[in-house]
């Protein structure tokens, strides 16, 4: 494989010199890496989402309504309430909840980029960034959260918020988890 690699960036190389257009020179033979393939899900029966097929179906959560799917190298975790069931982790020592965004990247990460946009027309903030979890590991973090949305409480839809963190490790899976995001459906 490294042979026909040379070869073709020899080739390309020639091609490109005698062209004198000035241009990067064709690759004809590329290694390719392997796509995830997606699939809509439907978790809790009210929203949607990508989730690539490898993954497993969502477990759950035992102090929040939410789920996670997971696999080596990514985390799809996801969680919602309304703001009367807030979780008691959440609330301050008066007993009230937030009902503005929470974010994910925290002071140590790097390179974080956070924004405003729309998902499925509703207000949402977007954040990524990379943390250092071990020594030589890096990972990616993408985080939305929807601080303003109709959820289930499990007998009705209700005012209340939604989070999403997807946490990669390989770079080739970082738009992957761009279109899982975009994918949201509410």
């Amino acid at each position: 494989m490294r042979l026909l690699v040379s070869l073709s960036l020899l080739l390309a190389a020639a091609l490109g010199g005698l062209c004198g257009t000035g241009r990067a020179p064709l690759v004809l033979f590329q290694e390719r890496t392997p796509k995830l393939k997606l699939k809509r899900q439907n978790p809790h029966g009210w929203f949607t989402l990508l989730v690539p097929t490898i993954m497993r179906p969502p477990a759950t959560r035992a102090d929040i309504d939410g789920g996670f799917y997971s696999t080596d190298e990514m985390e799809i975790d996801y969680e919602y309430w309304t703001y009367e069931n807030t979780p008691n982790f959440l609330r301050d020592s008066a007993g009230n909840y937030r009902k503005g965004p929470m974010l994910d990247c925290g002071e140590t990460a790097r390179h974080t980029r956070t924004w405003r946009t729309r998902i499925d027309g509703k207000r949402a903030i977007v954040q990524e960034c990379s943390q250092l979890e071990s020594q030589d590991e890096v990972r990616d973090i993408y985080y939305v959260t929807i601080p303003r949305l109709k959820v289930s409480n499990g007998h009705e839809m209700r005012n209340g918020m939604f989070n999403m963190t997807i946490k990669c490790k390989a770079e080739r899976h970082r738009e992957v988890a761009r279109r899982i995001i975009r994918s949201l459906d509410f």
